[in-house]
């Protein structure tokens, strides 16, 4: 088993390395919440704020294109 904490709570998660070499999903991608390459997060935090972080991420990114046309 692999062991690494959650970058933004800091929950120690475990994932299966069978899973892993089968192609199953690792860990979260934190962005745009991680502040270095290579940390990842736990499901609960994706979930209730890096998703919620993109989808705001995107709504600006938006309203700045139909500003700027």
């Amino acid at each position: 088993n692999m062991e690494i904490k959650c970058c933004l709570c800091g929950v120690l998660m475990t994932r299966n390395t069978k899973d892993i070499s089968k192609g199953q999903p690792t860990f979260n991608n934190p962005s745009p919440l991680g502040k270095n390459i290579g940390d990842v997060c736990c499901d609960s935090c994706n979930t209730t704020k890096v998703i919620p972080a993109r989808i705001k991420q995107r709504e600006e990114w938006c309203s700045y294109k139909e500003s700027n046309l």
